[in-house]
């Protein structure tokens, strides 16, 4: 475990692990990229209500006050006119109402239309303790909202992409 001092209080500390355990303001700490075999199958959903998806990632912060960034983008189609698909990202199963990303269309109700909406939600965990970010979704309107190109993903990754991300504060 060493230390580089960068004047003005900027440190960049090694961990016991080999990593970068803190830093100046600003640096990324860590990136988890989420597997294919969690990102890759395809997820359905005609509630209206937040369901579950198996799209999670799992990180255990550095530092407490790091901010926690959940970004990527879902491959979806909402199929019937006028309806819309919305992603939240629950911590640990709670929900937080900062956050919610999604897309809409307006084609004839014979129509399957894909979009592939990015998504960002960020958190600041207060410990250094692991904890589940995991995409939940709905659909407004009468209708069918997918996730993943198709039901054989291949190693396309289903043209899903999801990550986290720690920056130090």
């Amino acid at each position: 475990m060493g230390q580089l001092n960068l004047g003005n209080g900027a440190n960049f500390i090694g961990g016991s692990g080999g990593e970068l355990a803190d830093a100046p303001k600003g640096t990324m700490l860590q990136y988890v990229e989420v597997a294919q075999s969690v990102i890759g199958p395809r997820f359905s959903t005609s509630s209206t209500s937040y369901v579950a998806s198996s799209y999670k990632v799992d990180i255990a912060a550095k530092q407490a006050n790091s901010l926690i960034v959940i970004q990527g983008s879902l491959s979806m189609s909402v199929q019937n006119n006028q309806s819309y698909g919305y992603i939240r990202c629950y911590k640990d199963g709670t929900s937080s109402d900062l956050y919610e990303a999604g897309f809409g269309t307006n084609t004839p109700s014979n129509m399957n239309f894909w979009a592939q909406p990015p998504f960002k939600f960020v958190y600041t965990p207060g410990d250094t303790n692991s904890h589940e970010y995991k995409l939940y979704l709905r659909v407004y309107g009468s209708a069918t909202l997918y996730c993943g190109w198709s039901g054989n993903a291949g190693s396309t990754r289903n043209w899903n992409h999801m990550c986290a991300i720690e920056i130090a504060q």
